[in-house]
């Protein structure tokens, strides 16, 4: 495992690809819109020609080959390779190169934080990662499904968070930090924040998890740990979460 290397897949305007670049990691972006791609190789010239940031212009499949990309062009943060997704809304549709995150893995190693978000298609990414024996020590995805949780322990991660990405907007890092390099980042809606031991709140034993991703399925705030945290009610039952899930070091 690279310990100083995070895979951003579903790079979007880069703003997270930028964050962990700032933190003092290289990454591995993976986007499959070839604007946004072009986008962020320019503002971020200066990080590739160090050698720091690689951005593949493809999609991330569970077979290599082409494959059809919807742009959402009222939303394009909900483009998809899945047409329902953006069905009623202006597109634009594209071929694009998709690969397995295996082979992703293969080429550039094993990286210390995997960010998943493309799009109700991150499910291939764990495919993968049940390929592998060497595993990254922290994983997120964009999700309230609790297959997430259940296949994760299965490989082994033993802890996880349950993280609002609108509550996350109000976090602020820590100083000295615990991940990488200080950066007094204001995060956006456009970010999925911190990563890592810097993510807000204690870990949550599978059970915990679990039960907590029920609460915010069901919008059950009173119940929730959340609330025990200090998250106001109206940020609970409104936001989109991420589902965090670690590994000891020492098993990567």
């Amino acid at each position: 495992m690279h310990k100083d290397m995070i895979f951003d897949i579903g790079m979007y305007n880069a703003a997270d690809t930028e964050f962990y670049l700032q933190k003092g990691f290289r990454v591995v972006a993976v986007e499959a819109n070839p604007a946004l791609c072009a986008e962020g190789a320019s503002r971020l010239a200066s990080y590739i020609s160090d050698k720091r940031l690689t951005i593949l212009n493809c999609g991330i499949s569970d077979t290599s080959g082409i494959n059809i990309f919807h742009i959402n062009l009222d939303r394009s943060d909900r483009s998809s390779f899945l047409a329902k997704w953006c069905a009623l809304d202006r597109k634009a549709v594209i071929k694009v190169d998709c690969v397995r995150l295996d082979e992703i893995l293969e080429a550039y190693g094993t990286p210390y934080y995997l960010k998943v978000d493309i799009e109700h298609l991150d499910h291939v990414c764990i495919d993968a990662l049940e390929r592998r024996r060497q595993l990254p020590a922290y994983v997120s995805m964009e999700t309230k499904q609790v297959s997430f949780v259940h296949r994760m322990s299965a490989l082994g991660y033993s802890r996880f968070k349950v993280v609002s990405q609108v509550w996350n907007q109000a976090v602020r890092l820590p100083c000295p930090p615990l991940e990488g390099l200080y950066v007094d980042e204001r995060f956006t809606a456009f970010h999925s924040g911190p990563f890592g031991n810097e993510t807000y709140g204690d870990w949550f034993t599978k059970e915990q998890a679990l039960d907590e991703i029920e609460k915010v399925r069901g919008k059950n705030y009173l119940g929730s740990r959340h609330r025990l945290m200090g998250c106001p009610e109206e940020i609970f039952v409104s936001s989109w979460y991420d589902v965090h899930a670690a590994r000891d070091l020492v098993d990567c």
